[in-house]
């Protein structure tokens, strides 16, 4: 596509997307949400550049936000139409965010004054607190519906449960305000206790109508993606869809707050419609409590949370196969997901995260290359450039469901996987994924047909279309191996003689460490290699010792800085000296320490490490050398780290 140079700023740009002004694609724009970008982009052909993060709790997040996305330096060093916008995903929605670099003695992350909005909303409806004074005089029904007056105040539904209604109270509020509390308490004569009227409890409200206010917030107790409270205030009353679900069946009671735009005078009369016309039949409120607030910092608080929780809302069309934050991510023009970078650690500069957009746009770039090719060619050839395009993509990115469309093609043009092309399809990036040609040998084991099953599988790892298949895949075939003699009656041994073939075949691939893995945890490694599965008697020898430790790094070792390495003594009745320990990055060692220190029964030895900076492979190992006195090598231990912030 050819692009059209404009004068205008980032900033005004910015200001375009969120309002729909349309134009050609300028050359790298912001978006305020992922919906607003995802909108540009159908309209321009641009691609979308996304940074997932986490502003109330995810450090390294806001790091990478606030040094590098969020700067002009940034803006201007991408390259290409490209929209880039941030997409939040907080634990508590209209937080304070935390600070882009953690200490030890960071203050926490969250708080607008003594409480955080959210935090102080859910506080005030919380099922314990009792509910204030509850301030209607009557409530009129247009079908039939008849609310009495508890001895509490509050007013329960009886008579007729049309499958519509639409309520009126009247309230008297004792004080001026300009939040409406509307409270929907249990009763034990509604259904299940309430706090609707329908056979599970629940109701909903599509509108509430305020005589002579408008109302500007609204937030409910009840969380339903779908049907959130703010449709209860968004001007549509005709609408089934547009309603808010109280999610009554969870049999809690639940709370409306509404902020409006002008105070309530005390003892004026004020006139509240909720219109119930609902998705659900016979969805009505049961029992029902109204009052007028005035605290000047709940309006602000009931506003601030409506405002994330919209944003929330208009950043959910962005969706990938897994959570992870923060995270950059490259999505097409039409939406789809192209690559990814997980936790990005290394050079978190404005220059080094364009650099990693552009090769993500390449990819994207290349891809439509080979599917504009696969649509002049037929039959394999046509597979093969299909999935040339897709294999370009991250894994995750090239089976999630926008591309089934590119797989129907692929199977269609290799239908009998001669090229391997529709094979490959077989193999999602999911561990637990079971390919079908796995499945179907232990069908054969389910009828205790153990030979044929490996027979099966054995004809499989010989298949000519293996060849587009990659070592995982392999590996997750000869993993049926596995399964087939861990059921296999007087065979269970032979499970291990596969994990070691597998560990051969590629010890690199996830399968590669988790047969190591599996092997290590039933001592079957020549040396210890995990500190989760600690140190056993049967790695332990007369005299020096040397241990490497790689398996399990990253869960103990995971950013720049210094760590205590403890060494813990399990069981046995045998000493051990820990002379040495050394941690690796690969073939470099970049930290020692010299305990020179007995492990005794009921001790520990401790270890002081330091990684100086983040190394870009993360090729982690841990050294250890001990010495044991001859004969005596009846000792177990156990590892923990700690990092020293």
């Amino acid at each position: 596509m050819m692009n059209t140079k404009h004068s205008v700023s980032w900033a005004i740009a910015a200001v375009a997307i969120v309002f729909g002004l349309y134009g050609e694609a300028d050359a790298a724009q912001r978006a305020a949400t992922y919906k607003a970008a995802l909108e540009r982009a159908k309209q321009t052909g641009a691609d979308i550049a996304v940074l997932q993060r986490g502003s109330d709790w995810n450090h390294l997040g806001e790091y990478l936000y606030t040094r590098a996305w969020n700067t002009p330096d940034f803006l201007k060093a991408v390259e290409g139409d490209v929209i880039l916008v941030a997409v939040d995903n907080p634990e508590m929605p209209g937080s304070r965010p935390v600070s882009g670099i953690a200490s030890a003695d960071a203050q926490p992350a969250c708080g607008f004054g003594p409480k955080p909005p959210l935090q102080h909303l859910r506080d005030l409806a919380d099922d314990n607190e009792p509910l204030p004074t509850d301030e209607i005089m009557k409530i009129s029904c247009a079908n039939g519906t008849i609310f009495q007056k508890r001895p509490d105040g509050c007013f329960r539904a009886t008579g007729p449960n049309p499958n519509q209604e639409v309520l009126t109270l009247t309230i008297k509020p004792a004080e001026a305000g300009n939040v409406l509390r509307i409270d929907f308490p249990l009763d034990d004569k509604l259904p299940g206790r309430g706090p609707g009227r329908a056979d599970n409890g629940n109701f909903g409200i599509t509108e509430i109508q305020i005589a002579g206010q408008k109302a500007v917030a609204a937030w409910g107790n009840a969380t339903d993606a779908n049907f959130p409270a703010s449709r209860t205030i968004d001007g549509v009353a005709d609408k089934p869809e547009s309603s808010w679900n109280s999610q009554g069946h969870d049999h809690r009671p639940r709370t409306l707050l509404i902020v409006l735009d002008k105070n309530v005078q005390a003892g004026k009369q004020l006139m509240v419609r909720l219109i119930c016309k609902t998705p659900w039949a016979k969805h009505n409120p049961g029992c029902i409590s109204a009052t007028i607030i005035d605290q000047p910092t709940l309006a602000a608080d009931i506003e601030t949370v409506g405002r994330a929780e919209r944003e929330i809302a208009d950043n959910a069309p962005f969706n990938w196969r897994d959570v992870c934050i923060p995270r950059i991510a490259f999505m097409d023009k039409e939406g789809r997901p192209v690559a990814c970078e997980n936790r990005p650690r290394n050079d978190l500069t404005p220059a080094s995260l364009a650099q990693r957009i552009a090769k993500m746009r390449k990819a994207r770039v290349l891809r439509d290359e080979l599917w504009a090719k696969a649509e002049k060619e037929t039959g394999t050839h046509q597979a093969e450039s299909y999935l040339d395009g897709l294999l370009l993509m991250d894994d995750t990115a090239a089976f999630h469901d926008a591309y089934r469309p590119i797989h129907d093609k692929i199977r269609a043009a290799d239908p009998k996987g001669e090229a391997g092309c529709s094979r490959r399809l077989m193999f999602p990036p999911e561990v637990r994924n079971v390919p079908p040609i796995v499945s179907d040998a232990y069908k054969l084991v389910d009828e205790k047909k153990y030979e044929e099953a490996l027979a099966k599988i054995d004809a499989e790892l010989h298949h000519p279309g293996n060849a587009r298949l990659t070592h995982e895949n392999i590996q997750r075939i000869m993993l049926g191996k596995f399964n087939i003699y861990r059921r296999w009656p007087g065979h269970e041994e032979q499970r291990f003689d596969v994990q070691r073939e597998i560990l051969k075949f590629d010890p690199d691939t996830v399968w590669g460490l988790g047969a190591v893995g599996y092997l290590a945890m039933f001592n079957k490694t020549p040396e210890p290699v995990a500190f989760c599965y600690g140190l056993s008697p049967c790695y332990v020898k007369s005299g020096a010792n040397r241990w490497n430790f790689y398996l399990d790094m990253p869960r103990y070792f995971d950013h720049a800085g210094k760590y205590c390495l403890r060494i813990i003594h399990k069981e046995g009745k045998d000493n051990l000296k820990i002379a040495r320990v050394t941690l690796f990055d690969g073939d470099q060692a970049i930290s020692k320490a010299q305990p020179a220190a007995a492990l005794v029964p009921g001790g520990y030895v401790e270890a002081n490490l330091e990684i100086p900076h983040w190394p870009p492979q993360k090729k982690l190992s841990v050294c250890v050398e001990a010495e044991a006195e001859q004969g005596k090598t009846d000792v177990s231990a156990r590892f923990e780290v700690d990092p020293l912030l």
